[in-house]
């Protein structure tokens, strides 16, 4: 790849409203960053059907123990709460990434409800969360 792979080259015009002539204003050359390590390695699309989906494999980029921290902060957790938060993900995760924190937060202390079937009736299940382990 040569040094210009990573430029766009681009000219600016000054168009005439009643016209429609266009007058060129300048030229521009915008380079264009080089992407960090990570992101999607291979895209599948299977059938979208009743049991089909999007498959998308995903490389993503890990974090700091401190920006996951701060971006827990950012949606609104206090500190200690969210050095918390961070212990119970190492847990469950070997490394830090921010869709995995999309996702943690997402679902952290949410009361899971299910939906018990018993000889034809339904019932309401909802489970409580309690701090004796």
């Amino acid at each position: 790849m040569g040094e210009d792979d990573h430029k766009l080259n681009g000219i600016f015009y000054a168009i005439n409203g009643s016209t429609g002539e266009m007058k060129p204003l300048g030229e521009t050359t915008i380079e264009i960053p080089e992407l960090a390590s990570g992101g999607i390695i291979d895209e599948k699309i299977s059938d979208i059907g009743e049991t089909g989906g999007i498959e998308i494999p995903l490389n993503p980029k890990t974090i700091t123990k401190k920006r996951f921290i701060k971006l827990l902060m950012g949606k609104g957790h206090q500190r200690n709460e969210a050095n918390k938060m961070h212990q119970e993900y190492m847990k469950l995760n070997k490394l830090r990434t921010e869709i995995g924190l999309i996702f943690f937060e997402m679902f952290y202390d949410v009361e899971p409800k299910f939906k018990l079937q018993i000889e034809g009736r339904e019932f309401d299940v909802e489970c409580v969360k309690t701090n004796n382990m």
